[in-house]
């Protein structure tokens, strides 16, 4: 159920512990003053081309002054992909229809105005793309609740649910509600996504709510929480029907999602971000305790401003859950679930750990923590940490569900299976008329309700050519793919190859299809980006190679830079040249490689190693997206040094009762290799690592940058788990160790 980048940014932006805000309820029919207000003008401005949509949305309203104040509000808090992308019908069509299902049902006439429009106005709940589907809902779902009370609604649009997909892990970014319905299966995020919409579409108030990280077992999840009779209901989308995780009275920490500013006394306001505030909602799921913390330098001086991140061990490694800022005597608080935290703090090459833990009914605790930044601090050792037992999470049955509703949800769920078996008999089908191996097959299936649109791309176009773009293709792009984007994105990168080839850049086909063709770059929404990059291409390498790639460096360290944003998907290399400005790291890398590849030259977004790395024709180099000068030098940082000299080593040997079990353990779901980020907090390596099993060495040899790293193993049981922490430095060239880790069972 992991929930993908949208907990890590939580992390980033995130603020101190909850406190109630001051401002009273809004109930009162707003009346907009003339003109544009300032923050809808600050949307406007930042909204590169697509501005004069905005504007003709907001000016549909002029003479309507409700929905014209709807459309301030909804304009006010876009993310900055919406700004750059959505048109204007999409956004009338949302808010009309939300108006419609607002006058509709009474359940919805009765919201007070500040939740119809930060619970069933927005277009959008997380970081999924913006699709036109209101009014596709609004048509399906009301014949079905009209004339009903408001939890058979609730109950109907769950049933509904259960038709249209069922849960299954997959890939971390988020699909729209029309790719969940084609796919017909998707996380426990996504599941909250769909759920919304449709609920959203008959007027139910609805938000995420999430944790982060478990700490009695691995992973994390999302749910719904229902605005119904003045309270928050928390609703597991699905066939789990209307209740919520038993688990979540284990939860470290629970946030739960607004979109805009929430002005209610009533909620504990975490952390105020452009276009969403976060909400502590721990208190509604678990016993909590107040955390506190004081920072002081080696001279037990007061730290102003420092940030004490509270970690759970999850999946191998300390997943950061909440974070507390200190003010400027240094003190800082939180509020927490029950169980044990890792608190860490860093400024400069100073750090500072100590582990803080409560539970209920327990006399060994320890709430508050001292914290001295120091160079001289390291964490190792091992630690039993106790997290809530299973006895404090409480059984959570099912809100009542009549015979008609569950036998309604069965119905779907069997009508729902039989669709995408049909898809699977289509597939079979055409591949024993065509010739097309069992691997394409595959590929088809998992296309799932997208599996026409591959059909038909692969009978335009050369099979060859088409198949092997398919076969490259991450599954959840094949269900978001139409023939359209895929003929013209491989038109597009022919002849980018082609003019690539003009300029001295000759590569085989496997580089071609890996590093050119392939549309996928980081967890942006998918798209058919090579066309919007065209013309700007064209011009930078228009004086040839050398020329091209300087101005490609120096463009994507010339965007501006714009606020950390958590809400909305990552914007698509598109959007990044028609904001002029970069967010997040990773999206310069992103854009860069984007035009690197456009242009033909093979081009991978390395963003965990600090550069793209790219092939001129005879090697491989680094482009920096924050140092244009340091074009192609190998050797210019440490991070480069390491990804381009001999590899860095780390040994590890791991035993049980005496018994070597190195062969069995698998990376990151038993243990990590954890970088202490210059954040304050571990963050274990996905990307950069390659661990293989030596039979003779009965080792595992972790391949990773050269640098200090803590390898971190767990070992659980109800109610604790057991934690080894070895701090181990890897050299360019070099192997570390062995070391030697003991998984005691107790």
């Amino acid at each position: 159920m992991r929930i993908k980048m949208l907990v890590a940014f939580f992390l980033v932006v995130a603020a101190h512990g909850c406190a109630a805000t001051a401002p009273t309820v809004q109930r009162a029919k707003p009346v907009p003053a003339s003109g544009r207000p300032s923050a809808v003008m600050e949307v406007l401005e930042h909204s590169g081309p697509n501005r004069s949509e905005l504007e003709s949305f907001l000016d549909a309203y002029a003479d309507q002054p409700e929905k014209l104040a709807a459309a301030r509000f909804l304009a006010t808090n876009l993310p900055p992909a919406d700004r750059v992308s959505l048109s204007a019908e999409m956004l009338k069509e949302n808010l009309d229809y939300a108006f419609l299902a607002r006058e509709s049902f009474p359940w919805a006439r009765r919201l007070p105005w500040d939740i119809f429009l930060q619970y069933v106005l927005p277009h959008r709940l997380s970081q999924e793309p913006a699709e036109s589907v209101r009014a596709e809902l609004f048509k399906e779902l009301a014949p079905k609740v009209a004339g009903k009370d408001e939890r058979f609604a609730l109950e109907t649009v769950n049933a509904w649910l259960v038709g249209q997909m069922g849960f299954r892990t997959t890939e971390r970014w988020d699909l729209g509600p029309k790719e969940l319905m084609r796919r017909g299966f998707g996380r426990c995020e996504e599941a909250v996504i769909l759920f919304a919409a449709a609920a959203r579409a008959v007027g139910l108030p609805v938000r995420e709510a999430v944790a982060p990280a478990w700490q009695h077992v691995d992973d994390n999840h999302a749910w719904a929480e229902v605005w119904s009779d003045g309270a928050w209901i928390p609703v597991d989308p699905g066939r789990h029907g209307l209740s919520h995780t038993g688990n979540a009275a284990r939860a470290p920490f629970v946030l739960a999602l607004a979109y805009g500013s929430v002005n209610r006394t009533d909620e504990a306001v975490y952390r105020r971000l452009p276009g969403i505030t976060l909400l502590n909602v721990t208190p509604a799921y678990a016993p909590v305790f107040e955390a506190r913390v004081q920072v002081v330098d080696q001279a037990g001086r007061p730290v102003p401003n420092a940030t004490v991140f509270a970690g759970v061990y999850n999946y191998g490694s300390f997943k950061p859950v909440a974070r507390i800022l200190t003010d400027d005597q240094g003190h800082g608080r939180a509020v927490l679930g029950a169980g044990t935290f890792l608190l860490s703090c860093r400024r400069g090459n100073d750090a500072a750990f100590d582990f803080i833990s409560w539970l209920p009914n327990s006399v060994e605790t320890k709430t508050s923590s001292w914290l001295t930044l120091s160079n001289a601090t390291r964490l190792s050792g091992t630690f039993v940490l106790s997290v809530p037992d299973s006895g404090q999470a409480e059984s959570v049955e099912p809100l009542g569900r009549s015979q008609e509703i569950r036998l309604e949800e069965n119905r779907l769920e069997q009508v729902r299976k039989e669709r995408f078996e049909g898809f699977r008999r289509l597939n079979k089908a055409y591949a024993e008329q065509a010739g097309v191996n069992a691997t394409m097959v595959e590929a088809l299936d998992s296309a799932r309700g997208n599996a026409p649109e591959m059909l038909r791309t692969l009978q335009a176009a050369p099979a060859g050519d088409v198949a092997s773009y398919y076969l490259d293709m991450d599954e959840k792009d094949r269900v978001a793919a139409s023939s359209r984007n895929v003929l013209e994105s491989l038109a597009l990168s022919r002849a980018a190859r082609a003019n690539a080839s003009g300029l001295g850049v000759v590569y085989d086909n496997a580089t071609y299809q890996a590093f050119v063709a392939k549309d996928r770059l980081l967890y942006e929404p998918f798209s058919l980006w090579r066309s919007a990059l065209a013309k700007p291409v064209r011009e930078m390498f228009a004086s040839g190679l050398r020329q091209g790639l300087n101005r490609t460096a120096r463009r994507i360290a010339g965007l501006g830079q714009g606020p950390p944003f958590i809400f909305g998907p990552n914007p698509r290399p598109q959007d990044l040249l028609a904001l002029g400005s970069a967010f997040k790291k990773s999206d310069r890398c992103m854009l860069g490689a984007a035009l690197l590849r456009a242009a033909g030259i093979p081009a991978d977004c390395r963003d965990a190693w600090g550069f793209i790395n790219y092939y001129d024709g005879k090697t491989w180099l680094p482009m920096f997206w924050d140092a244009p000068d340091l074009l192609g030098r190998a050797n210019a940082t440490a991070r480069s040094r390491a990804f381009f000299g001999a590899p860095a080593g780390v040994l590890v040997r791991f035993f049980r009762d005496g018994e070597n079990v190195s062969e069995q353990m698998r990376y990151f779901r038993d243990f990590s290799l954890s970088r202490f980020n210059n954040a304050g907090y571990f963050q274990a390596l996905e990307k950069t690592i390659d661990a293989q099993y030596l039979p003779d060495e009965r080792a595992l040899l972790l391949s990773v940058p050269e640098g200090p790293y803590w390898l971190m193993a767990g070992t659980r049981k109800d109610g604790g788990v057991r934690v080894g922490i070895y701090p181990v430095e890897a050299k360019n060239g070099l192997t570390a160790g062995p070391v030697d880790v003991y998984l005691a069972d107790w």
